[in-house]
């Protein structure tokens, strides 16, 4: 065990999933690492959310399930579609949550040593900042994407807007008041820092993998497989997106490119696997194009996406061209897409590239689709010797580096 003393923690994600009910799977993972070090941890989600594959009705205020093995505690929400005034009701809810609900979750987990206040969005910092105090419990802060300077670069919203003032203020107290911050995105100090964070309390824990996924991976379903068949012939060379299917994704860029390699007559086929509030949009776009080499296929368990990715010969990762990056990205896809040994071709991001420095794919302009096409049809001509080795640089890098193991380990450090 990691330290000598077993911890209470709750791991406070909104959007929290698991592998067979759909994303986001960093809590799940790194709460089974805990438990496995002899830690008392729990996930505590809400009742519903768009992540999910399936959501089950929740009478309760709070209900303890046990979900692929790892404890979660569910705070009742209220449901939503889209991106309207419900959604942020729904976050409001989480939020609220903590403070009108803190019996019931004292009474399933006991009083807490650990809180970790996970920014899917930041809203439930200042009740649990306050529940921390009370039970005199370690709070980290851990940064997924940086709030409100996400709605200002990529919604456009301005900075008079009451919300983001409102995020301004808890971000700031976020960083001063934190035992510790812990950014996934590599590069962020310098912009912490301008906010009150100081150095000795900053940490960088990026996402990562599962190993046992890969090691033992599942089959893929059939109607999945089935319609990946139908597109495998002797010449044509597959390309794959595996993930959300939302506006930081920059997917239209990617269609745009396909345009240029059909009229090019190139047998590449692009498949963009997963669901997100603009599917229907991308859809229109490539049927107003006319194209026949995108393919859309419904999203699937995550204990299924090894067996999709083996089936490709390379993976995409998009960014818009926005100077938010600079501060790092560590998509979970990353390190699935490295763990299959496929080159990656990857459009933007931060400024330091993880796929740049372990050698497992190239880099293109963003938001240009004239060169991510020239960036496929880059890897398309390589010999399939060269793309394997690029692949294996990838798994490498991962193994050493991103199991979620090794990141654990990290993270427990703090709790002592």
């Amino acid at each position: 065990m990691s330290n000598s003393v077993a911890k209470t923690i709750w791991y406070c994600h909104h959007y929290a999933g698991s592998p067979s009910i759909g994303m986001s799977y960093r809590p799940y993972y790194l709460t089974q690492e805990f438990a496995n070090a002899g830690h008392k941890a729990y996930v505590v989600s809400a009742s519903f959310h768009h992540l999910l594959r399936t959501t089950e009705e929740q009478n309760n205020s709070v209900a303890f399930r046990l979900v692929d093995g790892v404890p979660f505690i569910y705070l009742k929400v209220r449901k939503y579609v889209g991106n309207g005034v419900k959604r942020f009701a729904n976050m409001l809810d989480y939020a609220w949550g903590f403070r009108r609900y803190l019996k019931e979750i004292v009474a399933i987990t006991g009083k807490p040593d650990i809180i970790i206040v996970s920014t899917s969005h930041p809203f439930h910092f200042p009740i649990l900042f306050k529940i921390a105090k009370r039970f005199n419990a370690k709070l980290i802060f851990e940064v997924r994407d940086l709030w409100p300077l996400s709605l200002l670069e990529l919604l456009k919203i301005p900075s008079w807007h009451p919300i983001i003032r409102w995020l301004a203020r808890i971000e700031r107290q976020a960083y001063r008041k934190s035992d510790y911050v812990v950014s996934l995105l590599s590069d962020a100090f310098p912009y912490m820092g301008t906010k009150g964070l100081q150095e000795k309390n900053f940490r960088v824990i990026p996402n990562g993998t599962s190993m046992e996924l890969f090691r033992y991976p599942a089959a893929l379903n059939t109607h999945t497989l089935n319609r990946v068949k139908s597109l495998q012939t002797q010449d044509t060379f597959l390309l794959a997106y595996a993930g959300a299917i939302g506006e930081p994704n920059a997917l239209k860029y990617l269609i745009k490119a396909m345009a240029f390699i059909a009229k090019r007559e190139l047998p590449i086929q692009c498949i963009i696997l997963g669901d997100g509030n603009l599917k229907a949009e991308l859809e229109k776009l490539i049927e107003q194009m006319q194209l026949n080499n995108v393919h859309f296929l419904a999203s699937i368990p995550k204990y299924e996406i090894p067996a999709f990715l083996t089936e490709m010969h390379a993976l995409y990762l998009g960014w818009n061209d926005t100077k938010l990056y600079q501060y790092g990205v560590s998509p979970n896809k990353v390190f699935d897409y490295m763990m299959a040994g496929k080159p990656i071709i990857e459009s933007g991001g931060a400024r330091t590239s993880l796929i740049e420095e372990a050698g497992c794919g190239i880099r293109c302009r963003p938001a240009d689709p004239e060169d991510i096409a020239n960036a496929i049809i880059q890897v398309y001509k390589m010999s399939v010797g060269t793309r394997k080795a690029m692949g294996e640089l990838g798994v490498k890098v991962v193994e050493e580096r991103f199991n979620y193991s090794t990141l654990a380990a990290q993270y427990m450090k703090l709790f002592a």
